[in-house]
């Protein structure tokens, strides 16, 4: 399993949002009344739906928004334990729901094309919070919303990140699945032509046994930089195996290892881990006001995952109240050139609905957590 992914829905009628999308007939307008509650639907498996603090981050969206608007945003949680039958059973209760506006989508990335094509014919907006194959994007999904640094943008950071240090002998080991692969293909598509070597591919390594028969061969390939795009967890055991080496090389992951479980089996190791973070970054918080609220209120600092979450209901309960009519109107209002005013950046889709990088997805791993760093 690999999560690199959410979604949202709303309609108001005389105080209850209403969305005509239960049943067989597809949603095709909004009416929305004051005071009414906003209803948002989170699909995925319950634990990583709360991972960094992520849930957190939206309640204190739905607090936020309802001290200036009066409007309440609920979110629900729909779990499905990471099953593939339970995933599509839960997407057809939201669209049957008939209150719910949109859908934040972070589940296994082998159920997004289902659900999806489940959300698409009932005309409900739907947000990818977490990640998405690059041939669901080619899909061109009318009512989908990639909230995320996709696989191949991913990849081409970690190639513009090891040819900028100046790195020369680069080992890329990786899991054996569509994602990873398009990784790769994005990081060698970047460092093609620059005095960076992909000296060596390699699936894995899984276990010490592995770790131990590549790192031979690292030495002997003068690797002076490694990139990983494992599974959680997998990607932090390689860093611990090598500093348990006794080997400092630089390690540059993906957002994946930003992960309670990562940083609590591995944190001792990862001090100085680079990886991409999987959301808009710069260096001048817009809104240092709600990070600060945040850490007062929950005790713990303001994590992509939660600054995401944050933006992603803000910025839905705006548009779901802006005056659209329809649920076309939402997805145009959020690929607007303006784009919306984020925490941590000014979050701009293109035309597939895709957010664009700004080039400042780079996070170090230092007091106990992924942070920003200059490139």
């Amino acid at each position: 399993m690999k999560f690199k992914t959410k979604i949202i829905f709303i309609c108001l009628s005389l105080g209850t949002l209403f969305f005509g999308g239960c049943g067989s007939e597809n949603i095709s307008s909004y009416s929305y009344g004051q005071n009414g509650t906003i209803k948002i639907a989170v699909i995925g498996e319950e634990e990583y739906l709360h991972d960094n603090g992520s849930m957190e981050g939206a309640e204190l969206a739905a607090d936020d928004f309802y001290e200036k608007t009066g409007i309440k945003i609920e979110t629900v949680i729909y779990d499905d334990e990471m099953d593939y039958n339970l995933a599509v059973e839960r997407a057809n209760e939201i669209v049957a729901d008939g209150t719910i506006s949109a859908v934040i989508v972070k589940q296994e990335l082998d159920y997004i094309d289902t659900v999806a094509e489940i959300f698409e014919d009932a005309e409900m907006p739907f947000i990818l919070a977490a990640g998405c194959y690059e041939h669901t994007i080619d899909n061109g999904y009318n009512y989908m919303i990639v909230d995320c640094i996709n696989a191949k943008t991913a990849g081409s950071i970690m190639g513009d990140w090891v040819v900028e240090q100046g790195y020369k002998n680069v080992a890329f080991a990786h899991s054996d699945t569509e994602y990873e692969e398009d990784e790769l293909k994005g990081f060698q598509a970047c460092i093609n032509g620059s005095e960076t070597r992909l000296v060596d591919t390699l699936i894995g390594p899984f276990s010490q046994e592995d770790f131990d028969t590549a790192y031979a061969r690292w030495k002997v390939l003068g690797v002076d930089a490694v990139c990983i795009s494992n599974y959680y967890i997998l990607n932090s055991d390689i860093v611990r195996m090598l500093r348990t080496a006794g080997d400092s090389l630089p390690v540059i992951g993906d957002y994946v290892m930003d992960s309670d479980d990562d940083i609590e089996e591995n944190g001792a190791y990862l001090d100085g881990t680079i990886i991409v973070g999987m959301y808009i970054n710069d260096f001048n918080e817009n809104n240092s006001e709600i990070t600060e609220k945040y850490y007062e209120t929950y005790d713990m600092e303001m994590s992509e995952k939660a600054i995401q979450s944050y933006d992603i209901t803000t910025w839905l309960g705006e548009g779901l109240t802006s005056g659209i009519t329809e649920s076309s109107q939402l997805i145009d209002y959020m690929k607007s050139e303006e784009g919306y005013r984020g925490i941590s950046g000014t979050l701009v889709l293109d035309e597939k609905g895709c957010i664009i990088p700004n080039g400042n997805e780079i996070l170090i791993f230092k007091d106990g957590g992924f942070t920003q760093t200059e490139r």
